[in-house]
């Protein structure tokens, strides 16, 4: 199967994270830190004494959806990589990438208007996306009880065995997955990050055995002629892959994942 990994948009948690390594970094250096990123730090000291784990997007990050969103409908993305199934978190800040960047989202959502009537938020995936589209508790990014108490890191690995098995389970060749950052990290064994609305390529394989080892390497080498193709030119006109793990290769209790690929990122001059 192939999977295309969409990271959400920046959130108000990101903000108070950001904030927090500002305060930090100005303490270090004996200085007073702002004001303001005092503030948004214990924010975040306070979301994570009560687990919470569910933060919308800023004003920041809708802009960087708007901008995906053009970037991915102008290649016509759905389409042109035959997506045929779209799954997201069911975390606002993904359900808002979604809707926002691919145009849809699984449950309608409604809110009432100032006439008391409800107002349907939800947009339905066009008719070429056969499966349409899920929302899977199981895609839900760590919580900070998880990340920091003993033992929490459990539930979150259990969640990712849930996906790894339903995704064995499923008919769908290319799936878009529209999630978190840390989730997608561990899940293919990656240190690097994803960024705000990355859009990543990667093969999933079920395979456990010695002779499915094999087909699994067979895959690698025609990704790597699949790669080729990929190069770009930097500004000095001398080539780089546009894959900073070359070939990687990770194995989890239930399948494989294959060659991460970064094929998207939001416009380098979108600014806050």
């Amino acid at each position: 199967k192939t999977l295309y990994l969409i990271r959400h948009a920046e959130t108000l948690e990101n903000t108070k994270i950001s904030a927090l390594k500002n305060a930090a970094s100005m303490l270090t250096k004996c200085r007073r830190p702002r004001k303001e990123d005092v503030t948004k730090s214990l924010g975040l000291i306070k979301d994570a004494a009560v687990n919470h784990a569910d933060s919308p997007l800023s004003e920041f990050g809708k802009k960087q959806v708007e901008n995906m969103g053009s970037i991915l409908r102008e290649g016509d993305f759905l389409r042109e990589e035959s997506i045929e199934l779209v799954v997201h978190s069911p975390l606002s800040r993904a359900r808002e990438s979604c809707a926002g960047i691919l145009n849809c989202c699984a449950v309608a959502t409604s809110t009432e208007g100032d006439d008391g009537v409800l107002i349907e938020k939800c947009q339905t995936p066009p008719n070429y996306v056969e499966s349409g589209v899920i929302e899977l508790e199981c895609l839900k990014e760590a919580t900070p009880h998880e990340q920091l108490l003993p033992g929490g890191k459990k539930k979150f690995m259990e969640r990712l065995d849930e996906f790894e098995l339903w995704l064995g389970g499923r008919k769908e060749e290319r799936i878009a997955v529209v999630g978190h950052s840390q989730y997608f990290r561990t899940m293919l064994g990656m240190k690097k990050k994803f960024n705000n609305c990355d859009v990543w390529r990667v093969t999933y394989s079920p395979s456990k055995n010695a002779k499915d080892d094999d087909l699994a390497h067979s895959e690698m080498l025609e990704m790597r002629k699949s790669n080729e193709q990929l190069n770009v030119k930097d500004d000095e006109g001398s080539e780089k892959n546009n894959n900073e793990n070359d070939l990687h290769f990770h194995t989890s209790k239930t399948c494989r994942w294959i060659n991460p690929i970064l094929l998207f990122q939001i416009d380098e001059n979108l600014v806050p």
